[in-house]
């Protein structure tokens, strides 16, 4: 089963079992499936310095903020099983994920720098899309506010 088939699932569950919708999904699982998109997974850079396991919400963000070219993406990867992930991304849309060496598969949303990092001042958190201290705010916001589209370059 790839991402886009595991998301659907989630949201399928999520619709059956009646939860009330946030904003305009059903689950975050819905707006991941919604707003991200598939990422081709590249050789790392040669200086790539991974971080800590279980920390990759930590470690691409501080990737990001390191290399002002790279893009902050939060969403599902396989690296054995599903599971939320976070990495970055160049301009070319290549993976570049510092915390995983056996990533297969990337399925995600690019946040905007400036979005990342307010966030992460304001709620002095990291990771943007699973924030259910705050009931998920990023399911009710417009996107304009936070996604990257990468359109320009």
């Amino acid at each position: 089963m790839d991402l886009q088939e595991y998301l659907k699932a989630w949201i399928k569950l999520s619709k059956k079992s009646g939860h009330k919708n946030i904003g305009n999904y059903s689950c975050f699982e819905e707006f991941v499936y919604k707003n991200g998109l598939s990422f081709k997974l590249n050789s790392p850079p040669k200086n790539l310095k991974r971080g800590a396991m279980k920390e990759c919400y930590r470690n691409a963000l501080m990737l990001m903020l390191d290399n002002p070219s790279y893009f902050y993406v939060e969403g599902y990867a396989i690296s054995i099983i599903p599971a939320m992930h976070a990495w970055c991304i160049d301009k070319n849309k290549h993976v570049i994920d510092p915390t995983w060496s056996d990533g297969k598969e990337y399925f995600g949303v690019i946040f905007k720098r400036s979005y990342v990092q307010e966030q992460v001042i304001k709620t002095k958190r990291i990771g943007l899309i699973d924030n259910w201290q705050e009931e998920w705010p990023l399911l009710r916001l417009e996107p304009s506010i936070w996604k990257e589209t990468l359109d320009k370059t």
